[in-house]
């Protein structure tokens, strides 16, 4: 049993990281015209949701409206091309979003729940701390600066930041290692800070149930 269990979390592991390097295909320019079409997609949206004057549950609408449209019309393409032997068949529908393009989404669904789960239900206190810090600066940084602005920024960095990482990798890894170690050394000394607090609040509570507890004896 322990060792299906290990195959079937290794499996897992190798799925998430396919899931990922997947993801990160779209944004790391190693195919342009992969990246390239995201990229333009994106500022298109952020185009019509700060300029265009539409809000994000039109934008949706209206995309599922020209997904729809298209499909309608590529079938009936298909169809007019099957019925005359001279034109070339166009592909279907299907193949541009398959069944396995559904179970990624599906996958990558299920993974952003498992990880609300866990901060939800407190199983890392480490990766909850994470998100807690992140949710406070979201928060500070909305006081200056707009919603919509924060995601094109947080838009055009996951864009941006391979290319620089890229170029600057060791200067890159150095810095990052040096703040990771101050940041852990602070992280260390809170939480001895915070345990040392909570053994003397124990202390103090345990002292005075025992004064209480003499104090009852002595009216007794």
């Amino acid at each position: 049993m322990a060792r299906v269990e290990e195959k079937q979390q290794q499996q897992q592991q190798d799925d998430h990281q396919d899931e990922m390097s997947y993801l990160c295909s779209f944004v790391r320019w190693k195919e342009p015209l992969k990246t390239g079409p995201v990229f333009a997609a994106g500022n298109f949206f952020f185009y019509l949701l700060t300029f265009g004057g539409m809000s994000l549950l039109s934008i949706v609408s209206y995309a599922f409206l020209i997904l729809i449209g298209g499909s309608f019309l590529l079938t009936k393409l298909r169809h007019l091309s099957a019925s005359t032997s001279k034109s070339r068949e166009l592909p279907a529908f299907e193949e541009f979003i398959t069944e396995d393009h559904a179970k990624k989404f599906a996958r990558q669904a299920n993974i952003l729940v498992h990880q609300i789960r866990i901060v939800l239900q407190s199983e890392d206190p480490v990766f909850m701390g994470k998100m807690a810090a992140l949710c406070a600066f979201v928060a500070i940084l909305s006081k200056y600066f707009s919603g919509a602005t924060i995601l094109y920024l947080a838009f055009l960095g996951v864009f941006i930041w391979p290319i620089v990482y890229e170029r600057f990798q060791t200067e890159i890894d150095a810095q990052f290692s040096r703040l990771y170690k101050i940041v852990s050394e602070f992280v260390d000394h809170a939480q001895r800070e915070v345990k040392d607090q909570i053994a003397k609040h124990k202390t103090k509570l345990h002292h005075h149930g025992d004064n209480m507890k003499k104090d009852e004896q002595k009216k007794q």
